[in-house]
């Protein structure tokens, strides 16, 4: 919620300016016979002191900021691309929303993966109750003597193989698509690292 109220304000923001930009220069044109138009010639005109003063911060708030509505464009495109992210809140579980494919593949996998965890948690767990409820020392003092079991052996070598099977298979897309080259990507970025009287551009792969 901050982040988009951020975004309504600085949009809110680039229209004032947009206004008062426009508003400038028609006052620019209407004048334009009289004089070449500026604040000491619109003071000549004899103007309200009112109206002198309100364009004379018009003229002077849109020489200020020329270049804003270019800043604040930038702005606004930054925050209404960061507005969908969710951001890190404390106490959280589990990972924020995903802004990127790959990020949203990452959480699907989590999730899946998380789901296998589950069902060998309460596996585990029962066996473990089941054992302790069986086998209590008061209820059979004399434990069983199993030397070998060849059935449960095989069966707990084959079940943990299969399971990390169907874990790789999802993951191998997503290894694949985060190892993608983009041929013509969006954006660009160069970075060059200064030390001492050296600098050293990163290439991709560093």
């Amino acid at each position: 919620m901050f982040v988009l109220d951020l975004a309504y304000q600085a949009m809110e923001k680039v229209k004032v300016i947009q206004d008062r930009l426009k508003a400038a220069q028609s006052l620019q044109k209407s004048y334009a016979g009289v004089r070449g138009i500026s604040v000491p010639d619109i003071l000549v005109l004899g103007l309200e002191k009112g109206k002198v003063e309100e364009i004379q911060s018009l003229f002077l708030g849109a020489e200020q900021s020329k270049n804003e509505p270019n800043q604040m464009i930038v702005l606004e495109w930054l925050f209404l691309t960061i507005a969908p992210c969710d951001a890190a809140e404390p106490w959280q579980l589990g990972s924020q929303d995903a802004a990127t494919p790959i990020m949203q593949g990452i959480t699907d996998l989590h999730h899946d993966v998380f789901f296998f965890v589950i069902l060998i948690l309460v596996f585990v767990s029962w066996i473990l109750g089941r054992a302790l409820w069986h086998f209590h020392y008061k209820k059979n003092p004399i434990p069983q003597r199993i030397v070998h079991g060849t059935t449960i052996e095989i069966l707990r070598t084959i079940f943990p193989s299969i399971i990390p099977m169907f874990i790789a298979i999802p993951s191998f897309a997503l290894l694949y698509s985060m190892d993608e080259v983009v041929v013509d990507p969006a954006i660009t970025i160069k970075a060059i690292g200064h030390q001492w009287y050296r600098s050293a551009p990163l290439h991709e792969g560093d």
